[in-house]
């Protein structure tokens, strides 16, 4: 039988490898949140654009029927019907 008057004994130290898991799965949120705002961001950025403005050539201009260019044959063998 234990002492009545004695003092409890104080809790055992927290486990070091509990304060390590925290500390990496605090990182790897921050990681995912970044991650998922640079998403936003990009989406967010492709929707403001024009549709179809990356798939032009360059000197091309919407609604222009003329481009310019710098030969008019293709070159031997390359078109033979014209």
């Amino acid at each position: 039988m234990g002492n009545l008057f004695s003092s409890p004994k104080p809790p055992p130290p927290p486990d070091p490898s509990i304060e390590e898991n925290l500390a990496r799965q605090e990182e790897r949120a921050s990681q995912e949140e970044q991650e998922t705002a640079r998403r936003v961001r990009a989406r967010g950025r492709s929707r403001r654009r024009a549709p179809g403005a990356g798939l032009m050539a360059p000197g091309v201009v919407a609604g222009d029927t003329s481009r310019d260019v710098l030969q008019t044959n293709l070159g031997a063998g390359r078109n033979p019907r014209g």
